[in-house]
């Protein structure tokens, strides 16, 4: 990438990163506004802004810069150092989302990471609720 311009370049760092801008505003800090004027390339941030995104993005502060190319910051490797991994702000991003759903929508998610297809964890999420549903109706003491 030899694009030196500060907007294209966090743009391909959130690519390489599974990033989207919302994603990037929560683990940053750095409001979602301020996250799309950096996208669109009218301002570019301040040291302190950066040095957040970089790390965020595991990419090196110069790359953003448009100083150097592309390469991502290091990352621990776990044959060296299985006690030194730690989730990728991806990771930690997906458990803080999981943790924020209620039980149903944790069975679809177990379901699809167990390789069933969206379609299907939700049609039988679905049906559940429905029998349940219907089984509550059929055992109404007022009837």
């Amino acid at each position: 990438m030899t694009d030196k311009d500060f907007s294209s370049r966090l743009r391909y760092a959130m690519q390489y990163s599974g990033m989207r801008a919302t994603d990037l505003s929560e683990l940053t800090g750095i409001s979602r506004a301020t996250i799309s004027e950096y996208m669109s390339g009218r301002y570019v941030p301040k040291q302190r802004n950066l040095g957040r995104l970089a790390k965020v993005l595991h990419v090196q502060p110069t790359f953003l810069m448009g100083l150097t190319e592309f390469s991502p910051a290091e990352k621990p490797s776990f044959a060296e150092k299985p006690e030194a991994i730690e989730p990728n702000t991806q990771e930690k991003l997906m458990l803080a989302r999981y943790r924020a759903l209620n039980d149903d929508q944790r069975k679809v998610v177990d379901a699809l990471m167990s390789g069933l297809s969206p379609y299907d964890a939700a049609r039988r999420a679905a049906h559940k609720r429905l029998d349940e549903k219907l089984d509550a109706e059929n055992n109404d003491p007022n009837d």
